[in-house]
């Protein structure tokens, strides 16, 4: 019989943080097609960060006027 269910959704008991900053930062790689190389500091930005400021970086880091709006109220229903 299950007595709980424990859900990390901040990273406390699992680090998910560098595979996302991965994901993210393999995303940005294939808007630009490669021609965007970013730093740490500038990877650092997406990581922990709200989907709607999330939005805003990756159309940033990625020098693109790309709408990501639709991706963004989707993930915001998650």
């Amino acid at each position: 019989m299950v007595a709980g269910i424990i859900f990390d959704m901040d990273g406390v008991i699992v680090d998910t943080d560098y595979i996302d900053f991965q994901i993210l930062t393999q995303f940005i790689c294939s808007l630009t097609n490669g021609s965007v190389e970013l730093s740490e500091e500038e990877a650092g930005l997406l990581v922990g960060s709200s989907y709607t400021s999330l939005h805003k970086t990756i159309k940033y880091l990625s020098e693109t006027n790309l709408d990501l709006s639709p991706v963004a109220s989707q993930l915001e229903k998650l």
